[in-house]
């Protein structure tokens, strides 16, 4: 789908660097997915009774995307529940990183979390820079103490 130039009517324009970081967040929804397995329970093993355990969870930015569009629908149980599909948002994320256009409700939604992406990848990073500054001081520390 070219658009040879021409704007798209109600189409935003998404640049080279909105771009690289969609294509993150694709690559980040494509390894993380919501999973939960049973376990046996630890306050009775005996009985057989299973507990559910969380074993994987969605991307920190989808997760605020789900929370932001709740159904309408009306539930028994008080679970979570979205207005948001994975495969409608992982299809809008394609569109938008190929013709570089965002056209409609999710291309032009899933605009709305890259700064929040991006800020998460920043402070993840400055974490990893500070967790890896902690290991070498510390190394350091042990090696001065074992020469005395």
């Amino acid at each position: 789908m070219s658009f040879a130039g021409s704007r798209p009517e109600g189409a935003l324009w998404v640049s080279p660097t909105q771009r690289r970081a969609l294509r993150m967040m694709l690559a980040e929804m494509s390894i993380h997915r919501l999973e939960v397995t049973l376990a046996p329970s630890k306050r009775d093993p005996d009985s057989g009774s299973k507990i559910r355990v969380v074993m994987d969870k969605n991307a920190d930015w989808y997760q605020r995307m789900c929370a932001d569009y709740p159904s309408t629908r009306k539930r028994m149980n008080r679970a979570a529940d979205t207005a948001i599909k994975r495969e409608h948002t992982v299809t809008a994320l394609e569109k938008v990183i190929k013709t570089g256009w965002a056209i409609g409700f999710y291309q032009q939604t899933v605009l709305n979390y890259i700064s929040g992406f991006v800020k998460d990848q920043e402070a993840q990073k400055t974490a990893h820079k500070k967790a890896a500054k902690e290991r070498r001081l510390e190394k350091l520390r042990n090696k001065r103490k074992e020469q005395r």
